[in-house]
């Protein structure tokens, strides 16, 4: 089982980087199902 960490910190407009830390939460989850995510 993987351990995944995600802290994303960012404006919530004018930013595309708290969207694509989403995303890649997203993505990561769909592609393993044993993963333990966790996302600040």
């Amino acid at each position: 089982m993987q351990r995944i960490v995600i802290i994303a910190n960012g404006a919530a407009y004018g930013s595309e980087s708290l969207f694509n830390s989403l995303r890649l939460a997203i993505a990561l989850r769909e592609q393993q199902s044993d993963l333990e995510l966790k996302l600040f």
